[in-house]
């Protein structure tokens, strides 16, 4: 099996507007984002919206960095999360969006997929 490519940056800017979000665009870019089509595709960004209280999880600048990257290819992004089966903040559809409306991502371009709805014979 070959080794993954595995790119990363540091937390210095070294000049004004180079901050995080923006070499978060340009590690993509690296990866090859620009090598896929996504002319007119709508485009899942697997995100994790975090749970109320927490702040273990990528803060929405850095969505929206990706989000820009894939307008700039023709794409139709939207964020996406899984609900838990834990108790929690996002163990549902509702409480969900709810958790991440409160960690700062807007409603708007935001999905979710809940196992127990979509779930049918063992199959997604």
């Amino acid at each position: 099996m070959e080794k993954s490519k595995v790119y990363y940056t540091d937390f210095h800017a070294r000049k004004l507007g180079e901050g995080l979000p923006t070499k978060l665009q340009l590690l993509a870019k690296k990866a090859g984002i620009t090598e896929l089509d996504l002319d007119g595709k709508f485009v899942a960004i697997k995100m994790h919206f975090g749970e109320l209280g927490n702040i273990a999880y990528l803060r929405p600048n850095y969505a929206r960095a990706i989000v820009d990257v894939v307008k700039e290819l023709g794409g139709k992004p939207f964020l996406t999360d899984c609900n838990t089966m834990y108790p929690g903040s996002r163990k549902n559809a509702l409480e969900h969006l709810e958790c991440a409306w409160q960690n700062g991502f807007t409603p708007l371009r935001m999905s979710h997929f809940d196992r127990r709805w979509t779930k049918r014979n063992g199959r997604y």
